[in-house]
């Protein structure tokens, strides 16, 4: 132990080595040293000083020993604050995240929560405008499965106006898509008739002029013939063979009533053969018909099964039989 200073505690060395820390211990050292007096001509007297400077040496190596062993103490120092800092950040930070949870879940969830509403209205914005009856049957359909409701909360009403112009756009396509099937079919069948009115018109001129070509040949075969007897009855007058004259007139005149009856017969003949072949072209324009009001009835009936409509095929037949007002089959 030094001579000179007490043992100097350790929680109070920091406080000695600063700055002038030391003052007040070096000038108590100080005025210890210098205040003995001692005769240096004895021997008692020279090793009192010698002992009072070997106190002040020891002084000397205790405290830089100290200061020494301080420094060394601070040279761990950083890592140690350092290590406490990071032992510090993470407590902090897991308080924090602690601290904060409720609120995280919280953002959490109401991002999820919006999210989630944004994909239904997302849904609505994206139901396809397909260019068949059948798909923006199906697209109305999904459209009215789609619940607006509560559970939309603060996007309740965008969804809803969203819904409703969705709504009445499929309204609107649907409804241009049905006036363009009904001019198609409309066109198709105009388009048809034409066809078939001219083909009848084309059949029937054809008869009319087959029997006008027969009626034309039998009338000049006719007049042929009586110009044949008048030249026969007049050779025959002019020779003056009355008897003769009289009996070619009277074979003249049952020739031609039984040539004008031929006639006559064979025209009913034509006539009528004509007749049944026109009855037979409407047959067959009717048969035509029948299978084109069929083909129509049924492509409705295939339709209103895919929908899924009950009793698709009485609804059908109600329709085509004119039975229920306001409705009616565009053939």
């Amino acid at each position: 132990m030094q001579d000179l200073i007490p043992q100097i505690e350790e929680k109070n060395i920091p406080s000695l080595f600063v700055q002038g820390g030391l003052n007040t211990l070096l000038a108590y050292i100080s005025d210890i040293a210098r205040s003995i007096i001692v005769d240096i001509t004895t021997a008692k007297g020279r090793t009192e000083i010698a002992h009072v400077a070997a106190s002040v040496a020891r002084s000397k190596t205790y405290l830089d020993n100290i200061g020494k062993a301080y420094v060394s103490t601070l040279k761990e120092m950083p890592k140690e604050v350092d290590e406490e800092r990071k032992r510090m950040r993470e407590i902090l930070d897991n308080l924090k995240i602690e601290v904060r949870k409720p609120l995280t879940d919280w953002e959490d969830s109401e991002r999820n929560r919006v999210e989630g509403i944004k994909r239904k209205i997302m849904y609505i914005r994206n139901i396809p405008f397909p260019a068949s009856i059948i798909e923006v049957e199906d697209s109305i359909s999904k459209l009215k499965e789609f619940l607006i409701d509560s559970s939309f909360e603060e996007y309740e009403q965008e969804a809803r106006e969203i819904w409703s112009s969705m709504a009445y756009q499929m309204q609107q396509h649907k409804e241009k898509l049905l006036l363009q099937e009904e001019e198609d079919l409309n066109r198709k069948e105009e388009e048809e008739k034409i066809k078939k009115d001219r083909i009848e018109q084309q059949i029937r001129k054809a008869l009319e002029s087959s029997r006008k070509e027969a009626e034309e040949h039998e009338r000049k075969m006719l007049e042929e013939q009586r110009e044949k007897y008048r030249i026969e009855i007049e050779e025959i007058r002019k020779s003056g063979k009355e008897k003769q004259r009289k009996a070619i007139e009277e074979e003249r005149d049952r020739f031609l009533i039984e040539r004008q009856k031929e006639l006559l017969e064979r025209k009913r003949e034509r006539e009528k053969e004509e007749q049944e072949r026109i009855k037979r072209l409407e047959e067959l324009k009717k048969e035509n018909d029948i299978e084109h009001r069929r083909k129509i009835n049924n492509e409705v009936l295939n339709q209103l099964v895919e929908l899924n409509v009950p009793d698709a095929k009485l609804i059908v037949t109600l329709v085509a039989s004119g039975r229920i007002n306001h409705m009616k089959m565009v053939y």
